[in-house]
């Protein structure tokens, strides 16, 4: 009896869910940071205020903690130095949507830039949020980040400044939108990435541990596949390797090309 795939389609319920993520990711990529807020506080609202319980696990097995702080007060900070960010701008970053050329003319725009008192009252109240934070070294942290931001004040236009291009490059936007995902996936109790990501690193990470401890494997044992001299790709387990020679780190390309 041949097993097959489960095909029954997701609950509303977390199709909802999903489409209330891509929202608020949608909103974080077009630097509108007030709208994706506001939404996060409204469908997600343990994410920024940490009140309520998590839901159970799954199951019991080891599960991926997101690389990025799910700490509602760094969230909460991290938005609103995005917040300062985007009110610093004076025109779309590249590769943006509001850059997109295929875009409807009705797409948004970037707002006007605030007056110089306002960015000013903005960015102090920003040192004040960090000040806030319990943790000394957190506090640093951000004081040192703020630092850097308050910088976007001195020029005209910003953007044009090379050593403050990551704060107003599309991919600033892009990393607050993944983090504030993984936030709510984490705080769902939901995987924060696929089962086949987690387990191509746990792979890695095991494989990785064994060659830089130096572990033999024993003969006739698989190991990962290892790219020859002549440039071609090993079988899966049938690799050889010297005895006086560590297992090898796993490559999941040279995986991907020894299965091809």
């Amino acid at each position: 009896m041949s097993a097959t795939l489960d095909s029954s389609p997701l609950p509303e319920d977390a199709l909802q869910e999903a489409r209330k993520r891509e929202e608020i990711r949608r909103h974080l990529l077009l630097g509108e940071v007030d709208a994706a807020t506001d939404l996060l506080a409204r469908e997600f609202p343990s994410v920024l205020s940490g009140e309520g319980e998590m839901p159970a696990p799954a199951s019991s097995r080891s599960t991926y903690v997101p690389r990025t702080s799910v700490d509602p007060a760094h969230l909460v900070l991290n938005l609103r130095i995005q917040a300062f960010i985007e009110a610093c701008r004076t025109r779309p970053p590249p590769g943006s949507p509001e850059t997109d050329t295929t875009a409807t003319s009705d797409a948004p725009q970037t707002a006007p830039r605030l007056s110089e008192e306002e960015l000013i009252a903005k960015g102090t109240k920003l040192y004040a949020l960090a000040k806030r934070l319990p943790n000394a070294r957190d506090r640093r942290t951000y004081e040192e980040e703020l630092g850097h931001v308050s910088a976007l004040l001195l020029y005209r236009p910003p953007e044009d400044e090379r050593s403050l291009a990551k704060y107003m490059s599309q991919a600033r936007r892009a990393a607050v939108a993944e983090q504030i995902n993984s936030a709510i996936l984490y705080r769902m109790g939901r995987p924060v990435i696929s089962r086949l990501e987690y387990y191509t690193r746990y792979t890695s990470t095991i494989w990785s541990f064994m060659h830089d401890l130096r572990i033999k494997a024993k003969p006739g044992a698989p190991v990962p596949p290892t790219k020859p001299a002549d440039g071609g790709v090993s079988q899966q387990g049938k690799a050889t390797v010297p005895e006086e020679q560590p297992v090898p780190q796993f490559s999941i390309q040279d995986f991907l090309d020894a299965r091809s």
